[in-house]
This record gives structure tokens, sequence and C-alpha cells, in this order.
């Protein structure tokens, strides 16, 4: 993590390690264009290292 987060107001400062995180993309196509684009990822496995409460 390089930059601070900002998670439901509570500052969690950067610490110089890295996470790797799962996630998905799923997009909405219509008539050739994305009309949606929605993410998921586990925030379980992204909080856990930054011991967020």
């Amino acid at each position: 993590m390089t930059a601070s987060l900002n998670i439901n107001g509570k500052l969690i400062e950067s610490n110089g390690r890295s996470i790797d995180v799962t996630f998905a993309t799923i997009y909405k196509w219509k008539d050739g264009k994305v009309v949606e684009q929605r993410s998921f990822l586990d925030e379980t496995t992204l909080l856990k290292p930054l011991d967020f409460h």
C-alpha cells in the first residue's frame, strides 16, 4: 500500500506492504457499448493485513 486509505472515516496510513486480493469486474453491454460496470473484491482479505476493525 503506497497511499493512505480512508474507509468509513477511518484513515489507514500506508505501510508499504503489498496485498494480493481476488476481484472480478462484470460489464453489461448494450448495442456494443458498456452501459454498466460492477466490481467485486474480497474486502476481508484486503482489510485483515491493515488491522481494520
